[in-house]
């Protein structure tokens, strides 16, 4: 009898089990029967790798049957496990939507079987069946999103401490948003019935307030919230948040909040309770605190064609790298990673398979780098447009000897002023070697509108390595307050400070810090600025008048300032500076970062009655020392999640007296006992020093009620009060006492912050 032959095993059908498939779930059933039809199986024995790390992108794969580990190795050949694979999961998402080099390395735990996709065949689907490849582009997206998802998760500090089943069911709860740069996410005024997690991107959040100004109260990035209190108490939204680039965010339902909370009341009561007080705690203290995962884009737009841009831009990743993990992309390079057709020409709303496959690799980028600097192309190109686009910051680069007019590239840039008005933009002003003081700066700033400029030296690494601390978001800032004589203990600040290798990227004051602050920001050094006060209160005479106005008819100290400073704008300053002034006619502060840095200077140190007042514009200004004497809140303004380093020397309890005096005063015997070896001591102090206490008293008082609000990261207050306010024969005491307290202060305050890194 004839045997039978063995029966064929029939054809697996691929098309359903793509259907079972997490990334293909919901697919329809002609696309998956094309997406099977190009796919194709293979086997892989326990043991043998499938990619290798550093391998080009040129396949992808889901798994049929079998387990698969990926590995990641070190240069120095350690090897880390970050994942073991199951059926159905896939590998190489964003290896087929760019040909990206493969990232780690998987091999087989046992004997597999896959089904792979290769990119040649996927490029081959985006022609012939664009439907079906719009739908597998769509599903690797969301792939990768929801990856990205649990990434912003593992860093947000509100679910950071959620255990893995609650992260799974808070991802299955969230739907998504995508925002291109400007558009809004919610409304001041609307009704708050959901929450949002930022998963990439960056968004602003403002609040229109009594007075009509819309206020900028944060920027958030990867992995931070917003709407949390109107999720929970159904209140209207408090603020306006809208992208400042083009931004993927997570939106929790108020449905979905309760889903969760009835799930894991514990869990949601205590761990998320707890994250969202602490949260809330820091925008009390008017802190954004940037979460340290945070990926932050700069752009770079070259003012004029014939800019060295590889050059700058190669001294301002030598800065970044020491703050972070940075990346420098420009045209060239991403056609040389992604291919030379990799950028398209940007067309909002229509999908491109190019176009996905260029943001889904920046996505990336951005997610493994903490900084990504976009170099945009001498012209507008595509290039060009999408570095604007992907950018929370825009540096516009000129080089100061050229011609202040907008160049090619800037006038093109107007007709994008819509997309970008609401992004931070900078200008920074290269200088030649030798070059004293900048000149003309207004003639840059007048026809542009940024929000900040810097002047940058081309041999000197600290001001780059300066410019790369502010747009990373990490100046460090330097206020000095007011207190006459004792404010030379700022001398002795300055010099430990530069001893410690601290650097100075911003620096402000008041009175006689305002004087040391524009000094400094000049360039000069700690020495030439100690001789230059030496001078200044070196015994003179006093240009006393009849006291109607003032005690003094202010010339002396016109003549000193004008001495310093000369006829220099606070705009041609080499560090960034600002100083404080009193407004005696409105009753309100004036910060001075503009115009003649002399008169703002002497406007801050008129003290009422022993100085007459400045007028501008008709208005009285005197002293900031009135309302505020060391301006912490504003320099914390100007630093954002920067460090700021405040200087007080004027002691909260001064002027005590001793001896009783009775109900009147004589002026002939205070006189007397100022100037008699006779005289007791411990009587009422001369009216100068009344009077510079007068000034201070409101701003010390407001300054008790601040302790507390952490508006300085190290605050100093070298113990000067044994000084008299005018006694200039302490002088060299007063720098040494500064100094010597200084030292200590900040080994105390660096030994914690290594404590915190080592945590």
């Amino acid at each position: 009898m004839k045997k039978k032959s063995a029966p064929t095993p029939p054809t697996p059908d691929w098309a359903a089990f793509l259907a079972t498939t997490e990334l293909l779930r919901g697919t329809d059933e002609t696309s998956l029967q094309a997406i099977a039809a190009e796919m194709e199986p293979q086997l892989i024995q326990a043991g043998d790798t499938l990619i290798r790390q550093g391998d080009p992108g040129d396949s992808f794969y889901i798994i049929t049957r079998g387990r698969l580990r990926a590995v990641l190795r070190s240069a120095e050949g350690a090897e880390q496990m970050l994942r073991e694979m199951e059926p159905g999961e896939s590998i190489g998402e964003i290896a087929l939507l760019t040909g990206q080099a493969r990232t780690a390395t998987v091999y087989a735990i046992e004997d597999v079987e896959v089904l792979r996709l290769a990119q040649t065949t996927f490029d081959r689907l985006v022609i012939s069946a664009p439907a079906v490849a719009k739908q597998i582009e769509q599903k690797l997206l969301d792939q990768i999103r929801r990856r990205q998802l649990r990434t912003a998760l593992r860093t947000s500090r509100l679910f950071h401490e959620l255990d893995e089943a609650l992260l799974r069911d808070l991802e299955a709860e969230v739907t998504w948003v995508s925002l291109v740069s400007g558009e809004k996410l919610m409304r001041q005024g609307e009704a708050g019935d959901s929450m949002y997690v930022i998963v990439s991107g960056r968004l602003r959040v403002v609040q229109q307030r009594a007075d009509g100004i819309e206020h900028i109260l944060r920027e958030i990035g990867r992995g931070e919230s917003l709407g949390e209190i109107a999720l929970l108490t159904e209140a209207e939204r408090t603020a306006t948040a809208y992208a400042i680039r083009d931004s993927e965010v997570a939106r929790l339902s108020r449905a979905g909040f309760g889903r969760l909370l009835t799930k894991y009341p514990h869990t949601m009561t205590r761990t998320f309770t707890r994250s969202l007080i602490e949260i809330i705690a820091s925008y009390e203290t008017k802190r954004t605190y940037a979460n340290a995962h945070e990926s932050l884009t700069i752009a770079i737009v070259p003012a004029h064609p014939d800019l060295p841009l590889d050059e700058f831009m190669r001294r301002l990743m030598q800065g970044l790298v020491a703050l972070g993990p940075t990346l420098h992309l420009n045209s060239a390079k991403v056609k040389q990673l992604l291919g030379e057709n990799a950028i398209a020409e940007e067309d909002l709303g229509v999908w491109d398979a190019t176009d996905v496959r260029l943001v889904s690799w920046l996505s990336e980028q951005e997610f493994e780098h903490r900084y990504v600097v976009y170099a945009a192309d001498p012209t507008l190109t595509p290039w060009t447009r999408r570095c604007l686009r992907q950018a929370d910051h825009i540096l516009i680069v000129g080089q100061a000897n050229h011609n202040p007019a907008l160049g090619p590239l800037e006038v093109a840039l107007h007709e994008l002023e819509e997309r970008s008005s609401h992004k931070q933009k900078s200008l920074v002003l290269l200088h030649r070697d030798g070059t004293r003081l900048p000149l003309d700066t207004q003639r840059w700033l007048l026809i542009r509108q940024v929000s900040q400029h810097h002047h940058v030296r081309w041999q000197r690494p600290a001001d780059f390595d300066r410019l790369a601390r502010w747009v990373a978001g990490r100046p460090i800032g330097l206020v000095l307050g007011g207190g006459g004589i004792r404010g030379m203990a700022h001398l002795g600040a300055l010099q430990a400070l530069e001893e410690a290798g601290i650097a100075i990227d911003l620096i402000g004051g008041v009175s006689v810090g305002a004087m040391v602050a524009g000094a400094y920001a000049m360039g000069e050094s700690v020495q030439t600025i100690t001789q230059r006060f030496k001078a200044i209160y070196a015994p003179t005479t006093i240009d006393v008048t009849l006291p109607i106005v003032a005690l003094t008819t202010g010339k002396q100290q016109n003549d000193i300032t004008q001495a310093m400073f000369g006829h220099h704008c606070i705009e041609d300053l080499w560090l960034p500076f600002f100083c404080l002034s009193t407004n005696l006619t409105r009753a309100e502060e004036v910060v001075h970062r503009s115009g003649s840095l002399w008169r703002s200077v002497r406007a801050s140190n008129s003290a009422p009655g022993i100085l007459p007042p400045m007028v501008e514009q008709g208005e009285l200004l005197v002293d900031g020392a009135l309302l505020n004497n060391l301006p912490m809140d504003i320099m914390r303004t100007f630093c954002g999640n920067g460090t700021v380093i405040a200087v007080d020397v004027t002691p909260p309890v001064d002027l005590t007296v001793i001896a009783p005096q009775g109900e009147t005063v004589s002026g002939w015997r205070a006189l007397w006992e100022q100037v008699s070896p006779w005289a007791s001591s411990g009587t009422l102090p001369n009216i100068t020093a009344l009077l510079y206490r007068a000034a201070e008293v409101g701003s010390v008082y407001a300054l008790k009620k601040q302790v507390g609000k952490r508006l300085a990261d190290l605050y100093l207050r070298p113990p000067v009060e044994r000084f008299g306010l005018t006694e200039a024969r302490a002088f060299d005491q007063i720098v040494e006492l500064g100094y010597h307290y200084t030292n200590e202060q900040l080994a105390h305050w660096q030994g914690q912050l290594s404590a915190q890194k080592d945590r």
